[in-house]
């Protein structure tokens, strides 16, 4: 039986336990014909290359998350950074968060805050700033039907909620990007093969 902390510090490339009971793994997930399914679906691929402001894009990541029953909330926390911390850049990485269920309320979804990828990139400031010219949007967490997509940047904070169902929440991630750009901080480069 394997045995891991939380964090990406503490997980392999193959599996990263991102809080109590919540699982993101990319093995195995190359093997599905997730990219087919992306390319293929010309309302998601139009609106990918709208979003990064390109005509091509790279998919940088496939990964199914699962949150177990009894699993709570999530930290607030953005997948990556912005690349330029002075000034705010258009969005050069997004998720496509696609449930391979049903959702509800019971099951976890994801909330996120929105626009507040025009703060992350000095958050105590500007979410400050943001609040007292009250243009803090209220948090939304969408009820998907399986196979919709919630599409967002990178940047934005989000959280899965407490699943407090007894069924296993799992959700397909493809994390689009321009191309060039790699995700150097979401998984380990180091394996579960690797470990005595």
């Amino acid at each position: 039986k394997l045995h891991f902390g939380i964090g990406v510090k503490n997980g392999f490339k193959e599996i990263v336990q991102r809080h109590q009971s919540r699982y993101e793994m990319p093995y195995k997930v190359e093997t599905m014909m997730i990219e087919d399914i992306l390319r293929h679906s010309k309302r998601i691929n139009d609106l990918v290359t709208k979003i990064l402001d390109c005509s091509e894009f790279d998919i940088i990541n496939k990964s199914i998350v699962i949150s177990l029953p009894g699993c709570d909330s999530q930290a607030w926390h953005s997948d990556g950074p912005h690349l330029d911390v002075d000034h705010h850049l258009r969005c050069h990485c997004l998720n496509v968060f696609i449930p391979l269920i049903d959702m509800d309320l019971s099951l976890g979804p994801t909330e996120i805050r929105p626009r507040s990828h025009y703060y992350s990139r000095d958050l105590a400031k500007l979410y400050l700033l943001a609040h007292l010219k009250k243009e803090v949007k209220k948090n939304v967490a969408p009820i998907l039907r399986l196979g919709s997509a919630l599409l967002f940047d990178y940047r934005v904070l989000h959280r899965g909620l407490a699943n407090y169902s007894d069924k296993i929440r799992p959700v397909l991630v493809l994390t689009c990007a321009k191309p060039g750009f790699k995700d150097l901080l979401n998984f380990p480069s180091r394996s579960i093969f690797d470990t005595p």
